[in-house]
């Protein structure tokens, strides 16, 4: 849906993509910004990068009170300790007690797959009931605290947890791998799909608290999926003299990897993506951020930066979340823009 109006995109017109290149926008040199995840691709790049790292035996060697800091900060999890008890307001107490179970059931999992690896070898098997099982309740916790982060960021100063957090004392190197691994899985990969749920003989052996009456099976698709109507949108912009900005929450490294092995590879340059960075420590990962998180009214600061830089208004912002993207898609309006 592409929406025109000079202060707010909850109204406005509707406009086909020739319509809109024709008639509004006929001044061919103005900024393109577009989010990544779930604009330019229908997927979240930084999921499927997060499950190609666990078949990484590298993954499963922190020791397990690491990685359990790692997946809940302490700030963390005062927070959600609070909000459980009913102290938060932002917070629902019974979500808060939710993500507090998935925490210690999923560092408990992570220590029974440890302790597989130093003992049998590096092969994982994302089948095994214990990786399995891992899986789906890491991606219900991403999906939880990504919602629940968004309405207590300001406690952290616009932090934000990224998943490559676990990416800490990692050579950069193995992100643009695992990224090139994501983008040329094709449809016919055994791998294409993974089947994810909870596994009765965890509960009963392991004392896992969140079971199979409270996260249901999920299957997975790992195929990445280009939004073939945003695709051509951006090439035929960027062809008429546009100049096309990725700004993205997303890594750059995961950015990097996704453009330059896609059919959006004409962008691939370190000047085009504006993303979130970690911290470096020589060549490896650290565990933080390195600035603020690229979310939200970042993104628009990010805008009026390209606009000092390249002399020229940034008039057109495509995004897929009105909590992220909201802002640069208005700035975009009260520019005399567009939002799609």
């Amino acid at each position: 849906m592409i929406r025109t109006h000079s202060s707010s995109f909850e109204t406005g017109s509707e406009y086909s993509q020739e319509e809109l290149i024709e008639e509004y926008l006929p001044d061919k040199k103005i900024i393109v910004g577009s989010d990544m995840d779930g604009t330019m691709f229908n997927n979240d790049i930084g999921i499927l990068v997060f499950l190609e790292k666990l078949s990484d035996p590298t993954f499963w060697k922190l020791k397990t009170q690491r990685f359990k800091s790692l997946l809940l900060p302490l700030k963390y999890r005062k927070v959600f300790e609070e909000g459980a008890k009913g102290g938060v307001e932002e917070l629902d107490e019974h979500k808060c007690q939710f993500i507090l179970d998935l925490w210690n059931d999923i560092s408990d999992l992570y220590r029974l797959q440890r302790n597989i690896v130093n003992s049998n070898g590096p092969k994982i098997d994302i089948n095994n009931p214990i990786v399995n099982e891992f899986s789906r309740k890491m991606l219900a916790f991403d999906k939880l605290l990504i919602e629940m982060e968004r309405q207590i960021i300001s406690r952290f100063n616009g932090e934000l947890l990224m998943r490559t957090r676990f990416f800490v004392d990692q050579n950069r190197d193995i992100v643009e791998k695992l990224t090139q691994n994501v983008m040329a899985r094709k449809s016919d990969a055994f791998d294409a799909e993974l089947d994810l749920s909870i596994h009765s003989e965890n509960s009963r052996e392991y004392l896992q608290r969140i079971r199979d009456d409270e996260l249901e099976p999920m299957t997975f698709n790992r195929i990445v999926v280009i939004n073939n109507e945003i695709a051509v949108f951006i090439k035929e912009v960027f062809d008429r003299g546009a100049a096309v900005r990725v700004i993205t929450t997303n890594t750059q490294e995961n950015a990097l990897g996704a453009i330059n092995n896609s059919d959006y590879r004409y962008l691939n340059h370190r000047r085009t993506i504006s993303a979130s960075r970690l911290k470096i420590n020589g060549e490896k990962f650290g565990s933080k951020m390195d600035g603020m998180p690229i979310f939200g009214p970042r993104k628009v600061d990010i805008a009026r930066e390209i606009e000092a830089a390249k002399k020229r208004i940034f008039k057109v912002a495509l995004g897929d979340s009105y909590t992220n993207d909201g802002p640069m898609m208005r700035y975009a309006l009260e520019n005399g823009g567009v939002a799609v």
